[in-house]
């Protein structure tokens, strides 16, 4: 059988352990990232809601106004046509 020098079996040992931390400490890492990317989407998810919202709004303010405006100008153009019998 071969003999394992015992200094380098430690060596070896202690660079093991060190990867492992290191791991551990790149997966919590990892898992961090991947919490704040999810949150980061809900949070797009979100804007996207409220600006289909605002567009539905602001094309029914426009609509609105369009036809205010119509309006006022076929009272006016009535008004102007129209004549008054005074007495």
């Amino acid at each position: 059988m071969m003999d394992i020098d015992a200094r380098a079996f430690g060596q070896l040992e202690g660079e093991v352990k060190a990867l492992k931390v290191a791991m551990d400490a790149q997966k919590e890492t990892l898992e961090a990232q991947n919490a704040a990317l999810a949150a980061l989407a809900r949070e797009l998810a979100n804007v996207s809601t409220t600006l289909a919202e605002a567009r539905g709004g602001w094309r029914t303010l426009i609509w609105i106004a369009g036809a205010s405006a119509s309006a006022t100008g076929l009272v006016s153009w009535v008004l102007q046509h129209l004549s008054f019998r005074t007495g």
